[in-house]
């Protein structure tokens, strides 16, 4: 494995600011890539092709980058959207707190009106989506699916 800090799929820190470069230029593109298009995208940076190689092998090593053999070369795409990405940070955010439900409401007094239509929009569809296994639960008062509800059907 790796001494890095840096985001794991088990750890709460973040990717650094090279990491999420990379990331955003993987993104951006809908086919694999190559380390040195990886390089072109980043040329303000000037970075020398072994360091875009190694940042890019340890973001495969965490499990955020997939790489396929390309003839004597490797091409690399992100492992997953970017919303994935996010939503798992902030899931990893919410473990660092021992009063979920307290971070829960700060959160959502903090979105604007948009942002809480949409939200709402996503727990609605959690609950018509729970008897599938996706996220939420029933609003039968059933189970929680093994999360700590904190408040059960709480609505934004």
């Amino acid at each position: 494995m790796t001494d890095d800090p840096g985001l794991t799929r088990e750890g709460p820190s973040r990717p650094g600011t090279l990491e999420r470069a990379f990331l955003e230029v993987l993104w951006s593109r809908d086919a694999p890539t190559s380390a040195r298009e990886v390089q072109a995208d980043c040329a303000e940076r000037k970075l020398a092709y072994a360091t875009v190689r190694t940042v890019l092998e340890r973001l495969v090593r965490k499990g955020l980058v997939t790489r396929t053999r390309d003839g004597r070369s490797w091409s690399y795409q992100a492992a997953g959207r970017r919303e994935e990405f996010v939503a798992e940070l902030m899931m990893q955010a919410l473990q660092l707190t021992t009063d979920r439900d307290a971070a829960l409401a700060y959160f959502a007094r903090s979105v604007t009106p948009d942002e809480a239509d949409t939200l709402r929009g996503a727990l609605d569809d959690s609950g018509s989506a729970s008897s599938s296994g996706i996220g939420g639960n029933s609003g039968s008062g059933g189970g929680d699916g093994g999360r700590r509800s904190g408040g059960g059907g709480r609505r934004l």
